[in-house]
């Protein structure tokens, strides 16, 4: 039986407050702080003294993302964060012009192929929030020749299916680009029965591994596409020094994830995000991310506006507000609780039924 109360107490930040804000960034663990602190106490005190024990872990790290993400390791690099792995990518790709994007997909996924000069087409969202693959599939049919979105909109927390989207590209010889940020942690993925090209995600939110971090996973076919002559994703995107302390933090991050087991978070995340959608819905007020089973994630979204989130914050409950709307995602290490205090909330201050 897992303890659940003793894993929530490894993150202070969700005994402080009702913390639902987790689409934003990720709680950090007593533990992954501490190896923050270990790291730049021996560099004061050493300096670059232990420096191969440093790229010992690095490769540890990219060993365990390599098993949570079910590719080989020679696959896994690490970035800095979302912008800088596809900034690489979309710089390298010369051969291909034409990419497929989505209205409202996040900033750092989107500008790298904008200011790098490739035609854009854009897929709208739905009025439902809902992506069409037929429009997709109309896109990539008509040339597209790189898809590039992000596994679950930020804005909505609608969820592609990622083997569907695999297919469509397989189908018309494309490319396909994942940010996994929102997803990687919270949702199962297995990398190696999906046709994904490019996987990058950064380590802030639901690795909780904080900013400064991310992984990429890139196929072998992929690699030879970009150009370098180096058989592993390491050799392509790392070419400075490893950034230590970033990823000993990241090390720490998912090695606790991993003791947890991803899928007692995946099952308890869907559990917590049921419970409060079901809630949601008992008290009247309209949500807005009604999502198949397969499309859904943890995000939940209600309509706000800067006063009630500003009472939010005042009666010590965390969300995002963006866009007219509010953003709630419970994780692993929240509780049911947690939603209950949002829940009263919006009993009394969001119902329009």
């Amino acid at each position: 039986m897992i303890d659940w109360q003793e894993i929530r107490n490894r993150y202070p930040l969700v005994n402080s407050c009702a913390y639902l804000d987790n689409a934003r960034t990720g709680a950090i663990s007593i533990g992954t702080a501490n190896k923050w602190k270990e790291y730049i106490h021996d560099q004061l005190e050493n300096g670059a003294l232990h420096r191969d024990q440093w790229l010992a872990t690095v490769e540890k790290t990219r060993n365990l993302v390599s098993d949570l993400l079910k590719g080989q390791s020679e696959s896994i690099g690490f970035i800095t964060d979302v912008y800088s792995g596809i900034g690489f990518i979309s710089l390298s790709l010369k051969k291909l012009k034409k990419v497929v994007l989505v209205d409202h997909d996040f900033p750092s996924l989107i500008q790298p192929w904008v200011r790098n000069g490739y035609e854009l087409i854009w897929i709208p969202r739905e009025d439902d929030l809902t992506i069409d693959l037929n429009k997709i599939e109309v896109a990539l049919k008509s040339g597209g020749e790189i898809l590039a979105v992000s596994w679950v909109q930020y804005s909505s927390g609608y969820r592609f299916e990622l083997d569907r989207l695999g297919l469509l590209c397989k189908k018309y010889n494309a490319k396909l680009i994942i940010d996994g940020t929102q997803g990687f942690g919270a949702l199962p993925l297995d990398l190696q029965n999906l046709e994904v090209d490019a996987f990058v995600a950064s380590g802030f939110k639901w690795m909780t591994a904080g900013f400064g971090v991310g992984i990429a996973y890139l196929s072998p076919e992929f690699r030879a596409l970009l150009g370098p002559d180096d058989k592993n994703t390491s050799g392509i995107l790392e070419h400075s020094h490893p950034k230590f302390q970033s990823i000993l933090g990241l090390e720490n991050a998912l090695a606790e994830l991993k003791e947890i087991g991803l899928e007692n978070i995946q099952t308890r995340t869907a559990l917590l995000s049921n419970y409060l959608q079901n809630e949601l819905l008992k008290t009247g007020a309209e949500t807005l991310s009604n999502f198949s089973v397969g499309n859904s994630s943890p995000i939940r979204l209600v309509p706000g506006n800067q006063a009630s989130f500003e009472r939010l914050s005042k009666v010590n409950i965390r969300v995002t507000f963006r866009d007219d709307y509010l953003r709630m995602a419970p994780y692993f290490y929240n509780s049911e609780a947690d939603i209950d205090q949002l829940i009263h909330f919006v009993s009394n201050n969001l119902r329009t039924t």
